[in-house]
């Protein structure tokens, strides 16, 4: 993309300009439609608007007061003053987050050069400062992420103000910054800003908790409090998310991904984008985690073999369905002797009569080097096809394609279409 098709994009800062009575200190251009005037120039013309404007605003409220945003056709300029300094950013569209930008910049130059601007002004000084200021401008906060602190904040080149302070502490690796927004009482566009100028000058680090589609989450054992409405877990989650944050938590039943369980609740969207905001919360604090793949597999898995022999016992009475799984077992094991294959359905079900336990799998999978989906493409399919061949000798193929159909049907009201997405990944 070309610099000029990006400067069209909307909402994208054009130019940018700090100066002290008039005099240019830097000034940064984004985009090839920035104006070619000198700084000074600029600087001295936003000043004269900037005193006209407190005198108008004066006179209009009987109130100290200033205009913050010029509009000329399509651009709007945008400036701020501090105690010495005043910034100035032109941009196509206004915005709340590049204003409190404005002011952060403002409060992080004066906040490190107050001093030297009443002694000397250098400007070639304020090159560091100006790299920092052309990241910062550009940079893009989500609400949603989670911040750490950094343990090595020292030799900054920049010195934090005061005002970040409270913000920094809140940074613990748990809360997203909409949730700190809560805690602090502040605006959101002012948290995202100050992160974003914390992030760029090193002092806390994004925590990337990537919910993924076919992800299913349990309640941990040690915080089944919060089913019962009871312990630290169930506090904090009454107190960050109310109780509608209890209500959805209270629904992680290990059986549901995110869509699902919104469809299920009816949520809208909005709802749902906001559960995902709950389960990240929940996820950190470690009151919930995704179950792993194979663990996932292995209850699909073992969710079919049981509904597979209760349908077959019906069908067919106890004592023929245990000796059909033997048989089947029994051709699994030679079947996978004659491919040399590591591991196979045989070897993962150790007492199915009474409920399938799969104790060695984990052992078992410590061995083997490929992914999941080829495990169960060469080992539960095989098995599967077994079942198939065998069935249809007694009750012939169309009955035992219809049990299957009935199979998968009842599987796929607990796990949708997650098998699928599961067994044909990639990598």
């Amino acid at each position: 993309m070309s610099e000029k098709s990006i400067a069209k994009i909307k909402g994208r800062p054009i130019y940018f300009l700090l100066h002290i009575e008039g005099l240019s200190l830097f000034d940064i251009r984004f985009s090839v439609f920035a104006p070619n005037t000198d700084g000074l120039i600029i600087g001295g013309l936003a000043s004269a608007i900037s005193t006209f404007s407190d005198n108008i605003m004066d006179n209009i409220s009987g109130e100290s007061g200033s205009l913050n945003v010029i509009e000329r056709e399509n651009m709007k300029i945008m400036f701020e003053r501090g105690k010495q300094v005043t910034a100035i950013l032109l941009v196509d569209v206004e915005s709340h987050i590049l204003m409190e930008k404005i002011r952060v910049i403002i409060d992080l130059f004066e906040h490190n050069y107050l001093e030297e601007l009443k002694h000397d002004i250098v400007p070639q000084k304020y090159t560091p400062f100006r790299n920092l200021v052309n990241q910062f401008i550009l940079v893009h906060v989500d609400e949603n992420l989670v911040y750490k602190r950094l343990k090595d904040t020292t030799n900054k080149s920049f010195q934090i103000s005061p005002k970040f302070i409270p913000l920094l502490k809140n940074f613990d690796g748990k809360k997203s910054l909409t949730e700190i927004s809560r805690n602090l009482n502040w605006p959101l566009p002012y948290v995202i800003t100050r992160t974003a100028m914390l992030q760029e000058l090193g002092y806390i680090k994004s925590i990337d908790i990537s919910i993924r589609g076919t992800d299913i989450f349990q309640i941990e054992d040690a915080h089944l409090g919060i089913l019962l409405e009871q312990g630290g877990a169930f506090h904090a989650i009454k107190q960050y998310w109310g109780d509608w944050g209890v209500k959805i938590t209270q629904k992680i039943d290990g059986k549901h991904t995110i869509s699902s369980l919104s469809a299920k609740l009816s949520l809208t969207e909005k709802g749902e984008m906001r559960m995902t905001q709950l389960f990240r919360y929940l996820s950190l604090a470690g009151y919930i985690k995704p179950l792993t793949d194979d663990r996932l597999l292995l209850i699909i898995f073992t969710e079919f073999l049981n509904v597979l022999r209760q349908h077959l016992i019906r069908m067919l009475g106890d004592f023929i369905t245990f000796d059909l799984f033997e048989i089947i077992f029994h051709q699994d094991l030679v079947y996978a002797n004659d491919k040399g294959r590591i591991i196979c359905v045989a070897k993962l079900v150790e007492n199915y009569e009474k409920g399938f336990h799969f104790e060695k799998f984990h052992a078992l999978m410590k061995s083997r080097s490929q992914i999941i989906a080829p495990l169960f493409q060469h080992a539960f399919f095989p098995f599967m096809d077994n079942i198939i061949r065998n069935l249809a000798k007694i009750s012939g193929k169309k009955v035992t394609m219809d049990l299957f159909q009935i199979i998968i049907i009842e599987i796929e009201q607990h796990y949708g279409k997650l098998i699928y997405d599961i067994l044909f990944s990639e990598g």
